[in-house]
């Protein structure tokens, strides 16, 4: 995946107000080549890795990779493996991108073979248009989930509260983007108007009082 898109998505808000400022400067610059290693290495790198690549045995960088993983800002599995949430969804979700336009492309390359070697059937070429159309309708409706970042900015926006994106997104995020009712998600935005746009999850907006009301 880094050869093929060898950056990954950065929201300064979210660095900014996320558990990592809570950590020193050295822990924030460890915890920045992490996940530079992290997306390089295609979201598999273990305790191991870092140790020998960053650490190297320095006592002061080790306390720093202690703080990441006892804060939460980095997980450990139970084979040492480090997870890096943000970079896993978005590993993901060009993962699932790449892996169906490379189906849609073998569908597509193996309809022009075959319009090539049908002229002499016009009933065929029909069949053959209608396939072709199918293929760009499925590639549309390809459907890749948002970041976290991505509702609550959108939340935000429309004047919702942020606690009720986060909930929202954990709700179909955990279910692998399938609603209540065990169907796929089709377009996240409608959807989340649709359900959690609600009266009850707008932002309210303080209420001036004035001297009197005091007294």
């Amino acid at each position: 995946m880094a050869k093929e898109l060898p950056y990954f998505r950065f929201y300064s808000s979210e660095w900014l107000e996320g558990d990592i400022t809570l950590e020193n400067e050295k822990t924030q610059g460890l915890f920045i080549k992490i996940c530079a290693w992290y997306w390089k290495k295609d979201c598999q790198i273990d305790l191991n890795f870092v140790n020998k690549r960053l650490i190297n045995g320095k006592a002061t960088l080790k306390q720093c990779l202690n703080n990441l993983i006892e804060s939460g800002v980095i997980k450990v599995d139970e084979n040492e493996f480090i997870n890096i949430l943000f970079l896993d969804s978005q590993y993901d979700a060009l993962s699932e991108e790449r892996n169906k336009k490379v189906k849609a492309g073998r569908i597509g390359g193996q309809a022009s073979v075959k319009q090539r070697s049908s002229y002499k059937d016009k009933d065929k070429d029909k069949d053959k248009d209608k396939d072709k159309n199918k293929d760009k309708k499925e590639r549309k409706s390809i459907f890749i989930p948002p970041l976290l970042e991505d509702v609550k900015i959108y939340f935000k926006e429309n004047g919702y509260k942020e606690d009720i994106a986060v909930k929202a997104f954990k709700f179909y995020d955990a279910a692998k983007w399938i609603d209540s009712k065990n169907n796929k998600v089709q377009n996240w935005k409608q959807k989340m108007v649709g359900i959690w746009f609600t009266e009850e999850n707008k932002i309210k907006n303080k209420k001036v009082t004035s001297y009197e009301d005091h007294l």
